[in-house]
């Protein structure tokens, strides 16, 4: 903030280890920047899940001129992920949002998330689907400005009488899903629409031994398809 933000110097993070990390415990989660970093003003937050979205953030950051965070997760790319949003290549598209959605689709249900915990939304669409239920998946390759980001996930909107999830790997308060919802909120984009946001809440999700730590957060695959599916029930 002092160094940065209040001169609106053009410098560019590079953080490292963003979400849950498994293999090195509790004490290397990168799950609070996103929280303390969405109140800093001016900043701008990446977060690619690819090595080619990380090499086109890093890009657009350097040239913005602005304060920028580019996080990305430890480990390699998820082949998922790069199968279900980038199959088509990356081009020269914005940086922005990636969808599973096809043109003019309309779903009942559409989970907004970012980084390698799309996986896990992928996940729990297979299992919806089989359920009857319509769903879509959009990955954000950028967070904030937020306001940015909500024009962008307007046209994946569900229908009135629709749900959206908003699903991350980092802490609740202040993340995410409370910035956007309430950004979306304010511009009238969730009217009509019922909403959840599934993040680590309050926690610092020490992992057991045998445990997935995303079971361990509470948004793996097998919670999503909980809460999609109670917000979803038949009336």
């Amino acid at each position: 903030i002092h160094d940065v933000a209040l001169q609106s110097l053009p410098v560019v993070m590079a953080v490292d280890r963003a979400g849950l990390n498994a293999s090195d415990g509790a004490t290397h989660h990168g799950i609070f920047d996103v929280a303390f970093l969405s109140q800093v003003p001016g900043m701008t937050i990446y977060t690619p899940a690819t090595y080619d979205g990380l090499r086109r953030s890093l890009g657009e950051a350097l040239a913005s001129g602005r304060a920028c965070a580019v996080r990305y997760p430890s480990g390699r790319e998820n082949e998922q992920i790069k199968k279900a949003f980038y199959e088509d290549g990356l081009g020269t598209d914005e940086i922005g949002v990636r969808s599973t959605l096809l043109p003019n689709s309309t779903p009942d249900l559409l989970i907004v998330t970012h980084g390698r915990i799309a996986a896990q939304a992928l996940l729990a669409v297979e299992t919806l689907s089989e359920q009857g239920r319509v769903c879509g998946v959009v990955l954000l390759e950028k967070l904030k400005p937020y306001g940015e980001c909500a024009e962008r996930l307007a046209p994946y909107l569900p229908k009135q009488g629709g749900a959206v999830i908003f699903l991350e790997e980092e802490i609740r308060a202040g993340g995410m899903g409370v910035c956007l919802s309430d950004e979306m909120r304010r511009r009238g984009m969730l009217g009509g629409l019922k909403y959840e946001i599934m993040a680590v809440d309050d926690s610092f999700a020490v992992q057991e031994k045998s445990e997935n730590i995303y079971d361990t957060a509470g948004v793996s695959a097998q919670f999503i398809v909980k809460t999609a599916l109670d917000l979803t029930k038949k009336a």
